[in-house]
């Protein structure tokens, strides 16, 4: 009947191959996660999403092997909270300061993108403090005389789509996507914008997109132009990774038991 109902599966059957510290590692990385209205993952949540790859499941024999494999990929995937973006941004913004000693950042977007969100977190950089601008908008930013650098900041960035659909609102250009996220800058200013360097920082980043992006944004007049990751998401890991599974049955299991249900 645990076929019918994988939801009664003991955990010590359905976790057979992954120790008790595994699992409790994947708790803890995850329980940090805050969904709308507070909502939190728990070790109760976790272990009922992978009972319901049973259920989707159709060869019953493939099942561990295919739990094993995402649970292998839930543990590499780059989850980002606060503790992540303040260890690992903070020596890199260091590198990044310009020689006037304070780095004028605008997110990537509006308050529904991510990236304003995440701004909040850049308080806690603790030796940087004071010498982050990061509150005004990019009209006030191209304004200040003094600013030959402009940091544009995103979590991430995988196919540049929305990156370079942004550049082309603030130029009042013709997006690649009917999403809205900025306003158009008046005329002025979007000369002013081209006449700057421009630094897009991103926590993960697809840099083998870098030169097709580059052009994108050369077709728009930003020419003087630098990316700076903390990771780089270029290497496809159902494809290219293959060492991160057990063997090359798993990674192929893997990979068509989510490609049947996406």
């Amino acid at each position: 009947y645990y076929d019918d109902l994988p939801q009664l599966l003991p955990d010590k059957i359905l976790f057979n191959y992954i120790t008790e510290h595994r699992m409790e590692k994947l708790i803890k990385k995850y329980s940090a996660y805050e969904g709308p209205k507070g909502y939190k993952l728990s070790e109760e949540h976790i272990k009922a999403f992978f009972k319901q790859i049973l259920s989707c499941c159709k060869n019953k024999k493939d099942c561990g092997n295919i739990i094993e494999g995402i649970f292998i990929l839930l543990e590499q995937a780059l989850f980002l909270n606060r503790e992540y973006i303040v260890e690992h941004l903070e020596e890199l913004v260091k590198n990044i300061m310009p020689e006037q000693d304070r780095l004028y950042v605008v997110p990537l977007g509006s308050l529904k993108d991510s990236a304003k969100h995440m701004m909040y977190f850049w308080n806690d950089f603790d030796t940087l403090r004071g010498k982050i601008e990061m509150e005004k908008d990019l009209d006030e930013v191209l304004k200040i005389s003094e600013v030959r650098q402009i940091v544009f900041f995103d979590d991430g960035s995988f196919s540049g789509t929305q990156m370079v659909s942004i550049m082309q609102e603030y130029l009042g250009v013709k997006t690649k996507t009917k999403e809205q996220h900025v306003k158009e800058l008046p005329e002025d200013l979007k000369e002013t914008l081209l006449a700057k360097k421009i630094l897009f920082f991103f926590i993960a980043f697809n840099k083998s997109l870098e030169e097709s992006m580059r052009a994108e944004l050369n077709e728009l007049g930003i020419r003087n132009v630098q990316f700076v990751t903390v990771e780089d998401m270029s290497e496809k890991w159902l494809d290219d990774k293959k060492d991160l599974f057990d063997n090359e049955a798993q990674r192929k299991l893997v990979k068509n038991f989510l490609e049947e249900i996406k």
